[in-house]
């Protein structure tokens, strides 16, 4: 990772997904002197990330400079966002935004064509390093705007381009929202176990070690395909066996997880104007 090389480098929010980039960007080299971070505090006000104080400052700094912008704003303020950032920006900035249902169009109609733009879709799990980001960008990049892009998104996990817009709003569907079903189904676990009779504590930890521990399993054996892995607790005649015929029978939760995805998807879509 060649983090220590970038120069310039602005995030627009600070917010969970914000310091979670700026967390895993200082850890892996960044210089501190090169962050630029704006945020709707005053200027002079400050964070505390990873033991270090990040200066905050404003739109308003006549000294800022961005090799590259990160957005890490909500879709719902986006468009300000974008008319705020162009007396900050030249041709040669390079933007990339995190926003769910932005599109290329809609950022280009606001700061125009020149400007190389990627849409990068992120999880939470950036938080710890563990995160999952998809970047698409509609301009070719030359290989050092490629690497330097990759390389701030590696800081926080795992990395694929894509080379269709089309596709992201159900990558977001899938993997952006994704940690919430999985928090989801954990919820459900406990809150089973309590309706059964376990106490608060016992349900707690049995269901999120159970969470933590099938998810390092497939970590660690990722050649495994995930049936493999669900076949591997399955004993034939056995209670997992019993409970998995209730949730597999007829595709019923399959279905539901469709439509659930469906409807994340569609609501991509109106975020997009779509």
């Amino acid at each position: 990772m060649r983090l220590n090389l970038i120069k310039n480098l602005t995030i627009v929010g600070a917010g969970k997904m914000g310091k979670a980039l700026i967390s895993g960007w200082i850890s892996n080299g960044l210089p501190k002197e090169e962050l630029t971070i704006i945020g709707r505090d005053i200027k002079g006000s400050s964070i505390l990330i990873n033991d270090h104080i990040v200066n905050i400052t404003t739109y308003k700094e006549k000294n800022i400079k961005s090799n590259i912008l990160v957005l890490a704003v909500k879709p719902q303020i986006m468009p300000a966002v974008l008319k705020k950032i162009i007396p900050i920006i030249d041709s040669n900035t390079i933007i990339v935004s995190i926003a769910a249902g932005i599109t290329m169009k809609s950022m280009r109609s606001h700061i125009g064509n020149e400007n190389r733009i990627i849409r990068a879709m992120p999880n939470t799990p950036a938080a710890i390093g563990k995160g999952m980001t998809v970047l698409f960008s509609d301009k070719e990049l030359n290989d050092i705007e490629k690497n330097s892009v990759t390389d701030l998104m590696a800081a926080v996990g795992e990395v694929k381009w894509v080379i269709k817009e089309d596709i992201m709003n159900l990558i977001t569907a899938i993997s952006g929202s994704g940690p919430a079903y999985f928090f989801y189904l954990t919820e459900c676990l406990m809150n089973i176990a309590k309706l059964e009779g376990l106490d608060e504590e016992l349900s707690r930890q049995l269901s999120i070690e159970t969470f933590i521990g099938s998810a390092s399993l497939v970590e660690k054996y990722k050649t495994m395909s995930i049936k493999e892995h669900r076949k591997n607790v399955t004993s034939p005649g056995g209670t997992t066996e019993a409970a998995l015929n209730i949730l597999m029978s007829q595709d019923i939760l399959q279905d539901l997880m469709h439509k659930a995805v469906k409807s994340a998807v569609q609501r991509g879509n109106i975020l997009s104007g779509e």
